[in-house]
């Protein structure tokens, strides 16, 4: 009877041990690796500089934060740029700007054009790129989330 009791102890210690802050840790963790799975999908979508060429400053990055104990809300950053990459840019006009002088980058090469005649934006293709990742990590995380617990649970008992 009194290893029962021992048991019983041992188990609800790692109930404590594995509730609030211990399911938060492991929540971060679980964050850490999503995050490297989009920065993996922006890379191979975008380039290794996580950039669109042209655009200055507008690196694809991402966040995490943490809703309670066990939920993570994954955020792009800056919108914008996610927006491009995800389902691609409209065609259409860019605003004119009044005795302006604009110098757009073309396939053919750089051209000027004065702000009273309008310049068109081409469309771009859509590379799904936060569908995609959205897809990788809801396939992986049940088993990041076990292999966060056994982790737990082996440390748990080697310490007991």
């Amino acid at each position: 009877m009194n290893s029962l009791d021992d048991l019983s102890a041992r188990l609800d210690s790692i109930a404590r041990d594995l509730s609030g802050p211990g399911l938060r840790d492991i929540a971060t963790e679980v964050g850490v690796q999503a995050k490297r799975d989009i920065e993996d999908n922006v890379r191979a979508d975008v380039g290794s500089d996580r950039k669109f060429s042209g655009w200055p400053r507008r690196t694809l990055n991402s966040g995490f934060e943490l809703e309670g104990d066990s939920t993570i809300v994954l955020r792009p950053r800056p919108i914008q740029p996610w927006r491009v990459a995800n389902d691609g840019r409209r065609s259409g006009p860019i605003p004119r700007r009044k005795n302006a002088v604009v110098t757009v980058r073309t396939p053919y090469g750089p051209k000027t054009v004065k702000g009273t005649n309008p310049i068109y934006n081409g469309r771009t293709r859509p590379m799904h790129t936060w569908d995609d990742s959205v897809d990788d990590i809801v396939a992986r995380t049940p088993e990041r989330v076990l292999d966060a617990f056994h982790e737990r649970t082996k440390a748990w008992l080697a310490k007991s």
